[in-house]
């Protein structure tokens, strides 16, 4: 087996907003993580199969709601205001949409280890990583619900592929990958025979009166 450890970070998690204790910069992820976002590709950009060693760190599944817009309930228009902070909800009420199962990024940096069945052919190892489908989105985060008020965009960012190199020496593996190492050592361990002792015969003995 060979490993991958991948790092993902949010560089900027309380956005440009002049309200940063409203607003976030959060990445959302609608679909599978290793079979959909995650890619590894080999030489000559053959894609090879993703296997997660664990659970990413730090890759939060929320049920995600969307505000998309303020509607009036019964057409009073200067009622008072749902949402003190934004003037655009005066006498009006959200619309809320449907939970929808979502991973978020938010302030923690997500790690995740990719395991890979690696054969003796050096040309069977991964060459690059990418990472597509997620979107981006920067406005008030609460509640696992996005505020889409006010035009604020929730877009798909552009596939981002970074060539795989050859860890520095000396750094340790990934975790899971020595895990899976010690276990295998463990279990031929036990599988073997003690010295001196003969492995059990494979004749079947002769019944005695």
């Amino acid at each position: 087996m060979a490993a991958v450890r991948l790092r993902i970070e949010n560089l900027s998690p309380t956005g440009a907003s002049a309200f940063p204790a409203r607003t976030k910069r959060i990445f959302t992820l609608q679909k599978d993580f290793s079979r959909e976002a995650v890619t590894l590709l080999g030489d000559a950009g053959k894609r090879m199969p993703v296997l997660i060693a664990e659970a990413p760190t730090n890759l939060r599944a929320v049920q995600l709601r969307v505000k998309r817009f303020w509607v009036t309930s019964d057409g009073a228009t200067h009622r008072g205001a749902s949402d003190s902070s934004d003037p655009a909800s005066t006498g009006r009420k959200p619309l809320i949409s449907k939970p929808t199962p979502t991973l978020v990024i938010e302030e923690k940096p997500v790690e995740a280890e990719l395991l890979i069945k690696q054969s003796k052919s050096a040309k069977d190892l991964p060459r690059s990583v990418s990472l597509g489908e997620f979107k981006r989105f920067e406005g008030p985060f609460q509640d696992d619900t996005i505020d889409r008020n006010q035009n604020r965009p929730w877009d798909p960012i552009e596939t981002i592929t970074v060539e795989l190199r050859p860890p520095a020496p000396g750094q340790d593996p990934p975790s899971a990958l020595g895990r899976l190492v010690r276990e295998i050592r463990e279990t031929a361990a036990l599988a073997k025979p003690a010295k001196g002792a003969k492995p059990p015969s494979s004749r079947p003995k002769a019944a005695k009166d």
